[in-house]
């Protein structure tokens, strides 16, 4: 949240999720609605394309 304010981001409604090169434990931060990913989730979508 200190960086919303620091690039001036006050009074937006703001959503904050994790990505990260590897996240232990994603289904279970994702079921308690953090959005997270990791490279994996990237790579699959690229391959899909």
């Amino acid at each position: 949240m200190r960086k919303s304010t620091l690039v001036g981001l006050d009074g937006w409604e703001t959503d904050y999720g994790l990505i990260a090169r590897k996240v232990a434990g994603k289904e279970e931060l994702r079921k308690e609605g953090y959005p997270t990913w990791d490279l994996g989730d990237f790579k699959n979508l690229r391959s899909q394309t």
